[in-house]
């Protein structure tokens, strides 16, 4: 992969090099983000430190989506879910969520989650989840990615390249 940018995307997020609390958009769509606690670290990209901190992109509603990303965590978060992308608008009711999420919950912090919230036709929400289980998600470098096609109601989640799960 090269440093140009890829053409096509509804946003595109480098955090390998920036500063401030602003995560750009570098598709051009402006879809920038805010940074929550996390910090520039030269050469590492967005450090953690596993209390409260996220990115919070704009959710955005789409019939296919596609995401992906390159992580280090530096420890567990054992109060708060840690999100990597941070797009979903939790409510009891499922009715009145939406957008999708790509994060490890407190309660299980080594299980890497996708979350997404679909429509059907005649308005009725539901909210999948595809997990899993990364036994070790502190100390190391993970690639993952999630897909969903409304066409076919598949939600995919990808580590490392490797398809782990399907809903």
């Amino acid at each position: 992969y090269n440093n140009a940018t890829p053409v096509n995307l509804n946003a595109y997020y480098k955090f390998d090099d920036g500063s401030g609390t602003v995560a750009t958009d570098s598709s051009g769509n402006n879809k920038n983000g805010t940074i929550n606690g996390a910090a520039w670290s030269t050469g590492r990209g967005l450090s953690f430190n596993g209390t409260s901190d996220y990115v919070s992109i704009p959710r955005m509603n789409y019939d296919e989506i596609s995401i992906s990303a390159w992580f280090y965590k530096n420890v567990n978060d054992t109060r708060n879910a840690d999100a990597i992308f941070g797009g979903w608008n939790w409510n009891t009711n499922v009715q009145l969520q939406e957008g999708y999420d790509l994060r490890f919950y407190q309660s299980s912090p080594d299980t890497l989650q996708f979350v997404l919230v679909t429509q059907d036709g005649g308005g009725s929400k539901t909210m999948k989840l595809a997990r899993y289980n990364l036994v070790n998600s502190v100390g190391i470098w993970y690639h993952v990615a999630g897909t969903y096609n409304k066409t076919t109601g598949e939600q995919k989640l990808y580590v490392a390249g490797q398809l782990v799960d399907t809903q």
